[in-house]
């Protein structure tokens, strides 16, 4: 090797570049075949679907870090990047041991809690007490949160490139589809009552169903807008044709599983969708929501009132007033009182609950408060959802500026379509946990970094 070839050697990657030149292409590439994996795994929550998960995000993030310095140039990401940071050293925290002083002035609760076990076992009271009622649960929480603050890095760059963005859509109507065609056979066999493909519970299905849907959407807008229409007329057409069909496939999905919260929760993120990426007046916005809510109305009554409406026209004044669901999220609000600050320790609902349970609950194991804003209020106290809070809106304020500065069709609806997924799902999160779910978090991270990777550059 020559003295120039040696040089050339030694000298230091430029900030940005790729080590491996096609390696952002792999990234993306790899991150589309995750989206469809995981939710075959992933769907029941079971140990190996939850292994997978996590192994996922992993791997794309290091194949990413081959290709770009990760560290630089953010551009929005950064601030709920922060946040999911500060979430996973939170619930660290709350699992370590502290001194018996400290916890009393934090958390007495868990300090009864303690020396309540120790007595009941013939133990000495504890010198130091964890802040979490079962610290290896926080562990795992402040574990998922680092890897998916990873995947929300590696879809943040594969999403810089619009082609790339248009794979990481395509992969999650793919996945999504994929999911009806597993779960159709055995529904209409009868051997499920509602269709659930690979995932343990239907309303956690809708999760995945209700992005893909607003994706669909997504992609009915970018066939539609008239900035190429004259030029591509007939490709645009069929394009919004297919588009269309993929969001029909969508909510007859959403319809068979029986969801109440899933059809609530489509309705307002197409809503969402539709003034988001809206540029025109007021009134036009106002006609789209009507439009779309009218119309996916209509949808979802034609193909079936009983397996659509069924469920929602059954419901009971009771089970929506004082139901178990009800039950369960007032009793949750008392655990809230004895543990204000730090909470009972993320992921310890289930370990939380029966310091409450009333007897008309006993014998019925609650894992879950079905409300992950009131589980986490529970489980984080003042402080984990004053992060996760303060984290959510500067992800949107974030969306929403971008958004305001985008002027490329694809970014404009790329964060059009993250802002109408936030929306289902925050929707959908109200009445139920499907976002617990590993699978379900990967795919909304996914889709939200990769909106956030859009490039808002103004012209010149």
């Amino acid at each position: 090797m020559g003295s120039a070839g040696l040089v050339d050697s030694l000298r230091p990657v430029r900030p940005g570049s790729d080590i491996i030149p096609s390696i952002g292409t792999a990234a993306g590439v790899a991150l589309c075949a995750c989206v469809v994996v995981v939710p075959l795994f992933g769907g029941g929550a079971t140990p190996l679907g939850i292994m997978v998960v996590r192994l996922s995000a992993l791997a794309v993030f290091l194949l990413c870090l081959l290709g770009r310095r990760a560290t630089r140039g953010f551009e929005g990401l950064g601030q709920p990047l922060a946040a999911l940071v500060l979430l996973a050293l939170f619930g660290l925290l709350q699992s370590f041991a502290w001194p018996r002083g400290l916890v009393e002035m934090v958390s007495p609760e868990h300090l009864g809690f303690a020396d309540e076990a120790a007595r009941a076992l013939g133990d000495e009271p504890p010198s130091r007490v964890s802040l979490s009622l079962y610290a290896p649960a926080s562990r795992r929480v402040a574990l998922d949160c680092l890897v998916f603050a990873s995947l929300a890095i590696t879809a943040f760059w594969v999403g810089r490139r619009r082609s790339r963005r248009l794979w990481l859509a395509g992969a999650i109507v793919f996945t999504a589809g994929l999911q009806f065609v597993l779960g159709l056979r055995p529904w209409l066999g009868g051997q499920v009552p509602r269709l659930r493909a690979t995932y343990a519970n239907p309303d956690h299905l809708c999760i995945l169903l209700e992005i893909a849907a607003c994706v669909a959407f997504g992609g009915i807008f970018w066939a539609l807008s008239t900035r190429r229409w004259r030029d591509q007329g007939a490709r645009r057409a069929v394009g919004a044709l297919i588009a269309g069909t993929l969001l029909l496939l969508m909510l007859s999905a959403i319809a068979f599983t029986g969801s109440r919260a899933g059809i609530l929760a489509a309705l307002v993120g197409l809503a969402v969708l539709a003034v988001a990426a809206n540029r025109k007046s007021r009134w036009v916005s106002v006609a789209l929501v009507g439009g779309v809510s009218l119309g996916s109305v209509s949808f979802l009554a034609w193909i079936g009132v009983g397996r659509s409406f069924g469920r929602l026209a059954a419901t009971s004044w009771f089970e929506v007033a004082w139901g178990s669901r009800a039950m369960v999220w007032w009793e949750s609000l008392g655990l809230m009182r004895r543990f204000p600050i730090a909470g009972s320790g993320l992921g310890t609902f289930e370990s939380a609950f029966p310091l409450v349970q009333p007897a008309s609950l006993e014998g019925m194991r609650w894992a879950k408060a079905h409300n992950d804003f009131l589980e986490l209020m529970v489980t984080g106290g003042l402080v984990g959802f004053a992060i996760a809070v303060g984290g959510t809106v500067l992800l949107l304020l974030v969306l929403t500026r971008k958004l305001r500065a985008a002027f490329r069709t694809e970014d404009r609806l790329a964060l059009a379509v993250a802002l109408g997924s936030l929306a289902a799902v925050a929707t959908h999160e109200t009445f139920d946990f499907g976002l617990s779910l590993p699978a379900n978090a990967f795919i909304l991270i996914t889709i939200v970094a990769a909106a956030l990777g859009a490039r808002t550059e103004t012209r010149g």
